[in-house]
């Protein structure tokens, strides 16, 4: 079963402005986590899904650099700007990802599309308890279910800035959350996501040594347990903890 990866991704971040393209050594967030998807055989094609804004002609150009598909919709929108790119897709399997989250790992999308697999009117997440490390999470679902919850939720609804909430709260979609093993979930107190410039510190001498492109999750979690307890970003605030569970 193939997969389109749709990469949410803008240059407008309040708290970090820019930071999709903004490095991590020698690459961008962006290209960390394009090279990292199209090393999984079962992901053929990558759309980055960025709004109108003149700011985001940089990700526009960097799409072209890959060879991958941009398509751009509604800043604040954040639904319909997927689901226009999902209907672009070239198949009807559909991850979403973050480009604020560059540390795709093929091992944690192989544990939730083999759940998927078994019935695709799933939708399959590691995202609604945190008990995978921040920064590894990801949305499977097929591309009507996107359509369909686009169709759903109201257009005045100021919740449509949130794809995977939608698809949780709305009571028309079976979604199954797949939780960590305990090897993941003993350092998921770490975070491997780029909220802040302490983020982006963090991550900068976390892989410092590493190829960032190419470190496996048995790596990452052998580095993280010889992590001190407190590092750069352990007190950045975030935003995403009031919409989970836990």
């Amino acid at each position: 079963m193939n997969y389109t990866a749709i990469i949410q991704a803008r240059m407008g971040s309040k708290r970090l402005p820019g930071k999709s393209l903004m490095k991590i050594g020698e690459y961008t967030l962006l290209e960390i986590l394009v090279k990292r998807l199209l090393l999984n055989e079962s992901i053929t094609e990558v759309i980055i899904a960025t709004s109108l804004n003149q700011s985001d002609d940089e990700i526009d150009s960097f799409a072209s650099s890959m060879n991958i598909a941009c398509h751009r919709g509604d800043e604040q929108d954040v639904l319909s700007r997927v689901a226009e790119a999902a209907a672009k897709a070239k198949n009807s399997n559909i991850i979403e990802l973050y480009g604020d989250s560059p540390l795709f790992c093929s091992e944690v999308f192989n544990s939730l599309r083999i759940k998927y697999e078994t019935n695709t009117d799933l939708v399959v997440t590691n995202a609604l308890k945190t008990t995978y490390i921040p920064g590894l999470e990801m949305y499977i679902y097929s591309c009507v279910s996107m359509q369909y919850l686009n169709s759903f939720v109201s257009e005045q609804s100021e919740l449509r800035e949130h794809v995977g909430y939608n698809f949780h709260h709305s009571g028309q979609f079976n979604v199954h959350n797949i939780t960590a093993e305990r090897s993941i979930s003993e350092v998921n107190h770490f975070h491997l996501e780029v909220d802040e410039l302490s983020d982006l510190k963090f991550l900068n001498r976390f892989l410092n040594a590493s190829d960032p492109t190419k470190i496996t999750l048995s790596e990452i979690l052998n580095k993280l347990r010889h992590e001190d307890g407190i590092v750069e970003n352990m007190q950045v605030k975030r935003r995403w903890k009031k919409y989970r569970d836990c």
